[in-house]
């Protein structure tokens, strides 16, 4: 069993998970295809199927991302493991650690063995719950990515207007959350000073002090799934450590920024130079080359082609 220590973990290769904001179309085929029983429980658990219809509904988004991710972790085991890959595949090499986005954290601890994928489905439905009442409690939050801006500037103009730095992703790529007028204030400062900004399809100031209402609840949930130290080191993007207490931690990331681009860029000073992104939408693969660059020797992306074109479907 590994014993988690902050500077015990060594290896090449990282396995990533995205948060919400990574959802692409036909997601449910490959769910069906990959974790059938998974799908059934939470249609079940969300009143409703899964990823038929477009939404922005957090209750919804966030289990369906988390199948998603579930879905392409096994299809990259499927393709380590089958010992014979299509030839036009390179080798898929195993996790020595897994690092998660946010939501992506919930799906890493159940790959590294945490809680089983049963568990995590458990924990991210109730989040996706806490979250969407936390921002109905609290109307007028939302989020901004400010695009192209250095982090000081985006920093110094969340401390203006009162704004909190959500997640620091990659270079030029940061997300704002706080009071939609005053994320109003900095789209138009940002465009002002040649940048851009995107004022996000969410509702409520996710990664902030406004989540603090719903974290005990959380921290709960988690403590529900009786987790246990994880087989492969699990890293949190919020502190760039290794997992030791889940629920506390989890907790703590729930209104604690997401540093990705920080935690890129300390795995790869331990050596870490290949990452496989096993979620939907290739966003992970893209904060990596854009954080990284050519120090990422690898980039396995199981649903853009770069390195790795999967099967749809299992068996296809």
């Amino acid at each position: 069993m590994h014993t988690p220590n902050p500077d015990s973990y060594t290896g090449t290769t990282v396995y990533m998970f995205p948060g919400q904001g990574s959802q692409v179309p036909g997601m449910r085929q490959v769910v069906a295809s990959w974790c059938p029983e998974l799908l059934d429980v939470a249609d079940r658990l969300v009143g409703e199927p899964l990823m038929v219809r477009p939404t922005d509904d957090t209750r919804l988004l966030q289990p369906a991302i988390y199948l998603a991710s579930i879905a392409g972790w096994l299809c990259a085991a499927d393709l380590r493991d089958s010992g014979n890959p299509p030839p036009s595949i390179p080798a898929i090499p195993a996790a020595d650690v897994i690092l998660g986005h946010s939501l992506g954290e919930v799906a890493a601890l159940a790959v590294g063995g945490a809680f089983s994928a049963l568990d995590g489905l458990h924990i991210v439905v109730r989040r996706g719950e806490l979250m969407a009442e936390a921002a109905a409690a609290q109307p007028g939050g939302g989020m901004m990515a400010a695009l192209g801006a250095p982090a000081e500037t985006v920093q110094n103009l969340a401390a203006d207007l009162s704004l909190i730095v959500a997640t620091d992703n990659a270079p030029g790529q940061t997300v704002l959350a706080g009071r939609r007028d005053d994320l109003e204030r900095a789209e138009h400062a940002l465009f002002a000073d040649g940048h851009k900004a995107v004022l996000l399809p969410i509702e409520g100031a996710f990664h902030s002090p406004e989540m603090n209402c719903i974290k005990d609840e959380f921290i709960s949930a988690v403590h529900a799934a009786t987790p246990h130290t994880p087989g492969v080191p699990v890293i949190s993007s919020h502190t760039g450590r290794e997992f030791t207490d889940v629920p506390s931690q989890l907790g703590d990331s729930l209104v604690g920024a997401v540093n990705f681009r920080q935690s890129l860029l300390a795995l790869r000073q331990r050596g870490f130079t290949d990452f496989v992104d096993c979620g939907p939408g290739h966003v992970l693969a893209r904060l990596v080359r854009r954080t990284l660059g050519t120090d990422a020797t690898s980039i396995y992306d199981l649903h853009d082609g770069q390195l790795v074109m999967p099967p749809l479907q299992k068996g296809a």
